[in-house]
């Protein structure tokens, strides 16, 4: 379970707390099932830009160290051919 997941759940287990609490003390049902629903979907939106930001980072990485590959081919590739003989 990933960070997020793990918020998540804590968030919707203290809101379901809360409702609870408040509930046994005043005899009366509060409609915080919209709230709990939200911060679920909160928490998985924040899971999403993570993941989004996780995404674009391996990328970019997978991006430079093919770059860095290419370049250094390159310059092998070059002094090869600059090597007398070849």
């Amino acid at each position: 379970m990933g960070l997020f997941d793990t918020f998540k759940q804590k968030a919707t287990e203290l809101l379901q707390g809360a409702k609870d609490q408040v509930s046994e003390l005043t005899g009366v049902e509060l409609p915080v099932d919209g709230l709990i629903d939200q911060a679920g979907q909160t928490a998985a939106d924040a899971t999403d830009a993570g993941q989004n930001l996780a995404d674009t980072a391996t990328g970019t990485i997978d991006q430079a160290g093919q770059g860095l590959a290419d370049n250094a081919k390159g310059a092998v590739t070059d002094a090869t051919d600059r090597l007398p003989g070849t």
